[in-house]
């Protein structure tokens, strides 16, 4: 007797893990979820307007630096 309860949990458990996998299947499966859009990223307009060079950039980033010291000695 004992033995054929053991034989009933261990079909048990294996029917119960079956179960639980094809459940995981259903839920996780690729059709579950959004297709990949295969649209390329657009860049935005005022990104594209600033084509300066590195060097213009130093430049004005100096120039405003200048501007604000003089600001703040008098």
């Amino acid at each position: 007797m004992k033995l054929s309860i053991q034989k009933t949990s261990i079909d048990i458990d294996s029917s119960l893990k079956t179960e639980i996998q094809s459940v995981k299947n259903l839920l996780l499966s690729r059709q579950q979820f959004p297709s990949i859009p295969s649209v390329a990223p657009i860049i935005p307009t005022w990104q594209l307007e600033s084509k300066s060079s590195p060097t213009k950039d130093k430049e004005s980033l100096n120039e405003s630096t200048e501007s604000k010291s003089d600001l703040g000695s008098d």
